[in-house]
């Protein structure tokens, strides 16, 4: 028989398969594969489809798709049901998922699997419920024998729970879950093969702990047991996290060195970018608590009237100068890797806590040469360098160039910007930049009214301070009203002040002029120095950022949500009132702090108690110090010392065998002949 192919007019002989005359004269199944029957082409269609919906997110449509073949008269099998949960892990529908665990058993009389456990295990990791993946663990312990695979999943679901923000409510037990798991793996009969999956798993439930000890204890473990795996780059990486996370940074650039030391068991050309951007991270936490230390953080005004950045050398220390070696290790290094942005943002914190925005520049001048932008979070991170370095201009010039760019500024940016001018005293940027996020939509916090609070305190303006403090709690934005004229008094102020010649340009820097080239004209894009040293330029870039044309009015009544005052928003108006002598509206704020259950602190009560030596407050020191026990507060030698010189100044009679017998009743260590020489010189 002569069979022509379809589409053609040939007398073409087509293939026709070969017969096998074993079976029947029926065509070879090797050389050509039957068709399956109908029905079993539907079985294989719902199979083929749950295996598809099993690689997304789509757990409903697999669910319909396991409904619609028992209705089809189709008997499931654990595969089926399998796939299903798998979707459901991918979106962390634990719930969902334990439900159609129970359901296998009791309706459909399926008795689930191994394979049905891990992915049931897998979607409680991914829902940061760990407590349940250890409920499903335990159950399979009672009908079978879990795998490696099995434990990996209910390892990674403690380590996942561990890095959630919630933890601290469970009192770490993460991580002690995770590490029974383990040493568990290691007891079984016959021993499970560990694998590296496991051990990093459970690093990284250390690492959300902060438990720095365990964390290097197991990555040793790994390196010189021999049942252990082999630690790689993603292992010392989430060791040195652990240190960092556990404010031990100097002991994870410890490990950095150790393992890829002259004896280390890390060669130094494999080291990858992400063992870079942790050893940048920890460089970044050791500065900062170098700073924290050290008191290095000064106003601009106290490094010789010039403006960060500006030819100003400060002294990097350990954790900014770690930075600054790591970047160029990393470009002429053995491997040559190109620093991503994640680093840069990294070593930029690191600098920034160090002080030195000159630094800063240069790192963002490598960016621009080597082609990296900042992402959203790298804004951040870089105005948040920018306070922490006290450049308040340079904070707020980043700020606008982050919005100019087209990338959408959070509560996080705004709050770095308004601290920024807060650390220099600067509080018409900082109102300025705390109506301009009202007006974009952007709700501030108790941090954001915190910072601008501080700033008037910095800046004598306590009127302004407890208008803040009032605006908070009924959502209005009174104290802002006036910004307009407080801009226009400043500007006039600073062109008095300063006149630069008409052909001067103002400073920029290289990364922020690559910014500007990008920024059309005519859309209401503010210039955006980054590197100014004059005041009146820095008065320009802290105008609100929104085009004047384009502003609406800021609306009378609430505008954004009531916000309870906190503690950090009461110290800093009483500091405010504290500061002018105001102390009829000190003693009454804090009266209205404790009236809130807003609970004063040790350090806050100190600094009121040092004003009122200051300015011979010797009844309002003494009444203070005799407050803080009713508060739950015990006073330190510290407030003693400055209660007795407000009384000394005031003219007040203190009896030292009184004051000490009070200091030794509350546990406070007295030097007796000192504090005796201090009363006896009181009048």
């Amino acid at each position: 028989m002569v069979i022509q192919s379809r589409g053609s007019s040939s007398g073409t002989r087509a293939h026709v398969p070969e017969r096998d005359s074993s079976k029947g004269g029926e065509p070879n199944v090797q050389q050509q594969k039957r068709r399956p029957p109908s029905r079993d082409n539907a079985r294989y269609l719902h199979s083929a489809a749950l295996r598809r919906l099993s690689k997304t997110s789509q757990w409903r449509r697999a669910l319909e798709t396991l409904d619609t073949l028992i209705k089809e008269g189709f008997k499931p099998h654990q595969k089926d049901f399998s796939c299903v949960l798998k979707a459901m892990a991918n979106c962390g529908q634990y719930a969902d998922a334990m439900a159609l665990l129970d359901r296998m058993r009791t309706v459909d009389g399926i008795m689930p699997d191994v394979i049905c456990y891990m992915h049931a295990i897998a979607a409680c990791g991914e829902a940061g419920a760990h407590d349940w993946a250890l409920v499903l663990l335990g159950d399979l312990k009672e009908h079978g024998e879990p795998d490696v695979q099995v434990y990996n999943a209910a390892i990674a679901a403690c380590a996942k729970a561990s890095a959630c923000i919630n933890a601290a409510a469970t009192q770490g037990s993460q991580w002690k879950s995770a590490l029974h798991l383990l040493r568990e793996m290691k007891k079984a009969e016959p021993p499970l093969p560990l694998h590296r999956p496991a051990y990093n798993a459970m690093l990284k439930a250390l690492a959300g702990a902060g438990q720095w000890g365990p964390a290097i204890g197991l990555l040793t473990e790994m390196c010189e047991d021999k049942g252990a795996p082999d630690p790689d780059n993603f292992s010392l990486s989430i060791a040195m996290d652990a240190c960092t996370i556990g404010n031990r940074p100097d002991l994870a650039l410890r490990l950095f060195d150790d393992a890829r030391g002259a004896e280390g068991w890390l060669p130094a050309e494999s080291v990858d970018i992400v063992c870079y951007g942790t050893a940048l991270k920890a460089c970044a936490v050791l500065s900062t608590r170098e700073a924290a230390i050290s008191g290095r953080h000064r106003k601009e005004g106290e490094r010789g009237g010039a403006a960060a950045g500006e030819g100003v050398e400060v002294e990097l220390g350990e954790g900014g100068q770690r930075a600054k070696d790591l970047l160029l290790e990393m470009t002429a290094g053995p491997k040559r890797l190109q620093p991503n942005a994640i680093a840069y943002s990294c070593a930029i914190s690191a600098l920034g806590a160090a002080g030195s925005c000159s630094e800063i520049e240069r790192v963002r001048e490598q960016m621009a040469t080597a082609g990296v932008s900042l992402t959203p979070a790298g804004y951040t991170s870089l105005i948040a360098a920018y306070a922490q370095a006290s450049a308040w201009n340079s904070a707020v010039a980043a700020l606008a160039e982050m919005q100019a760019l087209g990338l959408k500024a959070n509560v996080i940016c705004y709050t770095s910007a308004i601290d920024a001018c807060a650390r220099a005293g600067q509080y018409i940027p900082a109102l300025g930049l705390l109506q301009d996020m009202i007006q974009r939509g952007i709700a501030p916090n108790q941090m954001t009214f915190g910072a601008a609070i501080r700033a008037c305190a910095e800046s004598h303006q306590w009127q302004v301070a407890l208008q803040l403090l009032s605006d908070m709690e009924t959502g209005a934005t009174t104290a802002l009203e006036s910004i307009p004229e407080l801009f226009e008094s400043a500007a006039e102020t600073a062109s008095e002040a300063h006149q630069p010649a008409a052909s001067e340009p103002p400073v920029v820097s290289s990364a922020a002029a690559a910014s500007q080239d990008n920024a059309k004209e005519g859309e209401g894009a503010h210039a955006l120095p980054t590197s100014t040293s004059t005041h009146r330029a820095a008065v320009t870039m802290a105008k609100p950022l929104t085009p004047a044309k384009d502003r609406n009015p800021v609306p009378p009544g609430a505008v954004f949500r009531p916000i309870k005052p906190d503690l950090v928003c009461y110290s800093a108006a009483l500091n405010a009132c504290s500061r002018v002598s105001e102390w009829g509206h000190t003693l009454a704020l804090l009266e209205t702090a404790k009236a809130a259950g807003v609970k004063m602190s040790v350090r806050v009560m100190s600094t009121i108690i040092a004003a009122c030596a200051r300015d011979g407050q010797g009844a309002t020191a003494r009444g203070l110090l005799e407050d803080m026990p009713e508060m739950g507060l015990t006073p330190t030698l510290f407030c003693y010392m400055n209660a007795l010189r407000a009384c000394a100044a005031e003219g007040l009679q203190w009896d030292a065998d009184d004051l000490i017998g009070s200091m030794e009743a509350k546990g406070i260590a007295v030097d007796k002949e000192r504090l005796t020489a201090a009363v006896a010189q009181a009048p």
